[in-house]
């Protein structure tokens, strides 16, 4: 038996193709870590975003969160920058 003569894990019938499966047309490919976070923007904005720095003024702290794509925008909270980058991740995507 070849490496291209595998048996289909559906349908158990042998076919010439590890991924299509010539009798039930089976297709099961394995996505890179890239193709799992470019799934949807939503998928990968949250990985854009980060705490940029603590301010304590009078005993209250203040976080500053930041974008990786809005490089000049300072976010006052991780839900304002997360709106802020899907908004322009989605103009990009269009």
């Amino acid at each position: 038996m070849s490496e291209f003569d595998k048996k289909c894990s559906k349908c158990r019938n042998y076919n010439g193709n590890i991924l299509i499966c010539e009798s039930c047309a089976h297709y099961k490919p394995k996505q890179t870590v890239f193709q799992r976070i470019t799934t949807s923007p939503e998928m990968l904005v949250d990985k854009l975003v980060y705490d940029w720095g603590h301010l304590c003024h009078n005993g209250d702290v203040k976080i500053y969160w930041k974008s990786t794509i809005l490089l000049d925008a300072v976010f006052y909270s991780k839900s304002e920058a997360i709106s802020a980058t899907l908004e322009e991740l989605n103009k990009v995507s269009k």
